[in-house]
């Protein structure tokens, strides 16, 4: 064939692509068409006889490789009878060099099997040498010094994965010195662990990951003594603390630990009405409580969710003691005594709502709600607490 020929297939030319494909089949008594059209390669072949799928496959495939024909996205070759109506089996493959040699690799050819990989094991200078035998696969890995198995082993089984290898029956892998003459280690797996291997070994962007299900906790009263130490002090402060929250003990500083939370809780509190000022009055009067009482729930809700539960009860009780603060500024509502953030000239928050919602004289007994709601998840958050601060049974289906 001329050079003038070669040189037009690699353009793409249809014609030029043929006769080159005429010719190297010309022994099989194979005729080939050839349509080429938007990235996508379609050669049909016809004879006599249905034409031979495995001896054909690679034939057609190095030649391909060979020409390197630009803008090739996608083969479909085709082969059937002459005279009849539909083929008797069609190949797909990529059309970029690496998918045509994955092709050819799936047919068991040598050469392509021992390019893939030698790219694959390239950064760790491992060269593989390839021997098929009937339907068994021998790998040689050689390099100097020869990594660990388990890392040759991963990165093998990783490039495996991407192309089929259920052609093989078994997949032998040697790992030997550049320099010597006998392996210094061997194993054999078939191609169907190379599969579940990839899927362990390889976070790949084809592999979803998921969470693997937990075993639900149980009592088994062996603790985690600093955990079951927070949340008993938790509980102490809760017991004898919550008794704090009201308009005296506030305003007079009975609980310095009280006025230490209070605090904190403020900086949400004037968040909630920054954020919210331009939603209309009410919205904006609510915010301040909502939110200090939000940013906690959002706090205990991510970690409950993550399953960093005992993490999660220890915000759930900032969740009840919030609601604790609120009581207070609630039941406030009518005397307006509470010393405020910005002087008289501030405007009392919960007032203000009562007022628009016609429940201003109902507000020590909504006070007292919100006091019993957070007393409630008060309550609620350290029996959670001093569950999840139990030391729970190892499970295999637990995440690493």
């Amino acid at each position: 064939m001329t050079s003038a020929l070669v040189e037009l297939a690699r353009q793409g030319d249809e014609e030029a692509i043929a006769q080159l494909l005429n010719h190297a089949l010309q022994a099989q008594h194979i005729d080939t068409t050839v349509v080429f059209d938007d990235g996508y390669l379609k050669l049909g072949l016809e004879s006599a006889t249905t034409p031979a799928q495995e001896e054909l496959v690679p034939l057609v495939v190095r030649g391909l490789l060979k020409l390197q024909i630009p803008g090739v996205r996608t083969v479909t070759l085709m082969a059937r009878e002459l005279g009849g109506a539909e083929p008797d089996w069609i190949v797909n493959f990529t059309g970029h060099q690496r998918g045509l040699l994955k092709g050819l690799a799936e047919w068991g050819d040598e050469g392509a099997i021992a390019q893939l990989l030698n790219k694959a094991l390239a950064h760790k200078q491992i060269t593989t040498q390839v021997q098929l035998k009937d339907e068994h696969l021998i790998l040689t890995l050689h390099a100097d010094p020869l990594p660990d198995q388990r890392i040759a082993l991963t990165l093998l089984q990783r490039e495996l994965a991407s192309w089929s290898t259920q052609r093989f029956q078994v997949i032998e892998v040697r790992g030997q010195r550049s320099k010597s003459s006998q392996p210094e280690w061997m194993t054999s797996f078939t191609p169907q662990a190379v599969a579940v291997a990839a899927v362990k070994r390889t976070p790949g962007a084809n592999v979803q990951k998921t969470r693997a299900p937990k075993s639900p906790a149980v009592w088994t009263f062996k603790f985690n003594y600093p955990k079951l130490a927070l949340i008993s002090l938790l509980a102490f402060y809760g017991l004898f603390c919550a008794r704090d929250y009201n308009f005296d003990d506030f305003v007079n500083g009975t609980n310095p630990l009280m006025g230490f939370i209070h605090g904190v809780n403020l900086i949400f509190h004037e968040a909630g009405h920054t954020i919210f000022s331009m939603f209309g009055q009410l919205i904006h009067l609510l915010a301040g409580s909502a939110m200090q009482i939000a940013v906690p729930a959002f706090m205990s809700g991510y970690f409950f969710f993550t399953r960093q539960s005992y993490a999660g009860a220890v915000a759930l009780c900032w969740v009840g003691e919030n609601f604790w603060d609120v009581s207070i500024y609630i039941k406030d509502a009518q005397e307006q005594a509470l010393p405020l953030l910005g002087g008289e000239n501030v405007l009392h928050d919960w007032h203000f709502i009562l007022v628009m919602l016609w429940q201003l004289k109902n507000d020590d007994a909504i006070g007292n709600t919100a006091y019993g709601i957070g007393t409630l998840i008060y309550a609620f958050a350290v029996f959670l607490g001093i569950f999840y601060a139990q030391i729970q049974p190892k499970s295999s289906n637990e995440d690493a």
